[in-house]
């Protein structure tokens, strides 16, 4: 997903900077932003197959459906799909219980004994959970494990519960004792979601953004214009919070971040003419 990319490409340089100071209480970066990168980091891109399938259908239909034991897709933030920019929401109703199944694999342990099935004629599900650590991924030594979600129909047709009928797989000519830890019923659910269309495209459903968070940057005291200037170029970062820094994020905080955190959060701002998208970092008045 692109703005993860962009955040992580971020946490990289902030780790770099703050190399050399201890204990980074107070950090502001500030990055100047066009119509494209306001929306990009504004939204989030489904992340998964099933979560375009899930977008595709509620943009094309209104609404769509989806089952599991948790939401396959969070709606705290729009999402950009196709071009197009959506706002979801989502309502759930239980619809019964299913079965997590755990199983392990050790290559080490020979099990003569154990009874031993061929990969290829597993049921489909069993097939599914064991296909992902037979054989073990590639540079794991020992035993690995892995579990998964099985509902009535799943049960009625595996070989692994309520008991494992074999102990052992063979694949691509290499046998693989196995063992079922255990499985546990955990609440599955219907979810379902609406999406409406917040914008066509990036530079209209940026004009959103500005209208909902952004702010102008102004009036401030020397000290603060220094920190300003200085997060826009490369990062203002210090192990200390100085009163001028606790003044400007004051001046922050009187505005809706674009995502909000305990400690500061994202926020569009306007400083001399140019959009900035700012990310800001200040301990909480009850933090120690």
């Amino acid at each position: 997903m692109k703005r993860r990319q962009i955040l992580a490409g971020a946490a990289g340089a902030l780790s770099v900077a703050l190399a050399g100071c201890a204990d980074p209480r107070a950090v502001l970066t500030m990055t100047a932003v066009s119509d494209e990168e306001i929306a990009e980091r504004a939204s989030v891109s489904p992340p998964d197959r099933e979560s375009r399938r899930i977008i595709r259908s509620a943009a094309e239909n209104g609404s769509a459906t989806a089952s599991g034991t948790r939401p396959p897709l969070d709606v705290d933030r729009p999402i950009a799909f196709d071009g197009a920019y959506y706002d979801l929401s989502r309502s759930e109703s239980r619809i019964g219980d299913r079965l997590r199944v755990t199983i392990r694999v050790d290559p080490g342990e020979s099990a003569p004994d154990a009874a031993t099935i061929a990969f290829d004629e597993l049921p489909e599900v069993d097939r599914e959970l064991l296909g992902r650590i037979v054989p073990p991924p590639e540079g794991r030594e020992g035993a690995v494990g892995a579990s998964a979600i099985y509902d009535d129909a799943d049960r009625e047709a595996s070989v692994l519960v309520p008991e494992a009928a074999y102990g052992a797989v063979e694949r691509d000519g290499e046998r693989f004792p196995f063992e079922v830890l255990g499985s546990d019923e955990v609440a599955a659910y219907e979810y379902r979601y609406e999406a409406t269309k917040a914008a066509d495209d990036a530079a209209t459903f940026a004009e959103r953004v500005r209208q909902e968070h952004l702010f102008e940057l102004s009036g401030l005291s020397d000290a603060e214009r220094e920190i300003v200037d200085e997060a826009i170029d490369g990062g203002y970062y210090d192990g200390s919070v100085s009163d001028a820094f606790s003044s400007l994020a004051e001046r922050f905080r009187a505005h809706d971040a674009v995502e909000p955190s305990d400690w500061g959060g994202e926020f569009l701002v306007r400083y001399e003419g140019t959009d900035y998208w700012a990310d800001l970092h200040h301990p909480p008045s009850d933090a120690d």
